[in-house]
């Protein structure tokens, strides 16, 4: 074995230029594990990243390779293609149909010789890079004492359980909406609100997402949400986020990997204190003009460091957020999408005249009584028309060749939405009255029968002519 020390690598000496397919030095990556779990890692330089019980490798080993491909972990640290696995392949069963059949067989604990000391110590070994995988799944296979006797179909399927169980193997994925909404629903649920993908697509369908398009986000889910309409848009276009504290909780965002120029270009996060406020920046420029004079009067040799810094930072907030408010001001957006634990009602109110006509919103929450409220306002108002309440419902199934049936489990329920069109309500614009109508259609009239008149009129010319 080498002595020699690996060099360290900066981010810096990964030169990655398709980060949309390869993965580039400290971005997140979903990483789907033999047994149908997964987990979201970050891929730091000269750093190892642990599976668990399947191991660890160094995450120099697939910086700059393609996202979608399969490796195993082999010795302690290092990673080869696996070629011959695919988390969705059928089971092979070869051979002719029988009548044997797995009536007879029980499943107790002397249908296998390994002790449990045994298979421990076998984990252990395969953790420790000592035996490989196929060697423990031959070992167990061997010392099962009711394998021979299954049907061929049991005896794939087994081997398949077994290959979950002790296969050193993943699939690094690129993280999008579906695979974090998913993830996060199964592993932290109450963080993103309990929402479900098919209930995030639903939300981006109603609300019309798409490229060139401005829209504003109110949530409190970490980002899933914002990310979404990020992603449908493809940075093309402006998104408001607003918030209630001093700094939109994005939690979720960094996972996207979005390009932090694209995001910062886009993305214009704002607080609800300030959208509400007449005068938003009126503290923030009574504590500039503070510093300042502070500054002018004091000699430089007494100047704090420090306040100078804060000076520039009181400059640079009010210029950044008077921009905001001027964009604001001055454009009507093409959306509003909802996920958060306001009152929707207050939310639609304070934001609707914000929003474009012939545009929609879309609200969701994980409980239908929250959202009645907001659905009669929606109804009964003149300024909303199509209001809809809906819930989502999605069964997930089995799809593999003579077998395809749904899944034992589901989710009770996807949660609820509301959506609605803005209209603007005009009381002093009048209809056109049943006169102009009537005109219309008579005149209309008159000229269909004209158009039928005129081919019997020059048939009846050229009787006449030959007479």
């Amino acid at each position: 074995m080498s002595n020699i020390k690996e060099d360290k690598k900066e981010a810096k000496d990964f030169i990655v230029k398709d980060k949309e397919n390869y993965m580039a030095p400290n971005a997140y990556i979903y990483v789907l594990l033999p047994s149908g779990n997964s987990k979201i890692v970050q891929l730091k330089p000269n750093c190892n990243i642990s599976l668990g019980k399947f191991g660890s490798f160094k995450a120099n080993s697939i910086i700059g390779k393609p996202y979608g491909i399969t490796y195993e972990i082999i010795n302690k640290n290092d990673v080869k293609l696996y070629k011959n696995y695919t988390f969705f392949d059928d089971f092979d069963i070869d051979g002719e149909v029988t009548t044997i059949n797995n009536k007879d067989l029980n499943d107790t604990q002397t249908s296998q010789k390994l002790s449990h000391q045994e298979i421990e110590q076998l984990k252990k070994e395969l953790l420790k890079g000592e035996k490989n995988s196929e060697h423990v799944i031959q070992t167990v296979l061997d010392n099962s004492v009711t394998f021979e006797a299954k049907t061929e179909f049991a005896k794939a399927k087994y081997i398949k359980r077994k290959e979950r169980k002790f296969t050193k193997i993943f699939t690094p994925l690129k993280p999008t909406a579906k695979l974090l909404c998913e993830y996060y629903l199964e592993m932290k649920p109450s963080k993103i609100r309990e929402l479900r993908i098919d209930t995030l697509s639903q939300m981006m369908t109603l609300a019309n997402v798409h490229a060139q398009s401005n829209y504003i986000v109110v949530e409190d889910i970490q980002g899933l949400l914002l990310g979404a309409v990020l992603e449908r848009t493809g940075r093309i276009g402006k998104v408001l986020a607003i918030h209630e504290y001093s700094q939109f909780n994005g939690n979720i965002i960094p996972n996207f990997n979005f390009d932090e120029k694209e995001y910062n270009e886009s993305v214009m996060t704002y607080p609800w204190e300030r959208l509400l406020n007449p005068d938003p920046f009126k503290q923030e420029k009574l504590e500039l003009e503070r510093v300042k004079k502070y500054l002018e009067t004091t000699p430089k040799e007494q100047i704090n460091e420090k306040l100078v810094m804060k000076k520039e930072r009181y400059i640079n907030r009010i210029a950044e957020g008077e921009k905001i408010q001027k964009f604001i001001d001055e454009n009507k957006f093409d959306g509003l999408l909802i996920a958060s634990g306001f009152n929707t009602i207050d939310v639609i109110e304070k934001l609707k005249p914000y929003i474009g006509g012939s545009r929609a919103i879309v609200a969701y929450s994980p409980y239908k009584e929250t959202l009645l409220e907001a659905y009669n306002y929606l109804r009964n108002s003149p300024e909303f028309v199509n209001a809809q309440i809906t819930e989502s419902w999605m069964r997930e199934h089995q799809a593999k060749k003579g077998r395809f049936h749904p899944l034992m489990s589901m989710s009770g329920s996807g949660g609820f939405l509301i959506s609605a069109i803005r209209v603007y309500n005009t009381p002093n614009v009048q209809p056109i009255s049943s006169a102009i109508v009537a005109n219309k259609l008579k005149r209309k009239r008159e000229a269909l029968e004209k158009l039928e008149g005129e081919p019997q009129q020059k048939a009846s010319n050229i009787e006449s002519s030959s007479s």
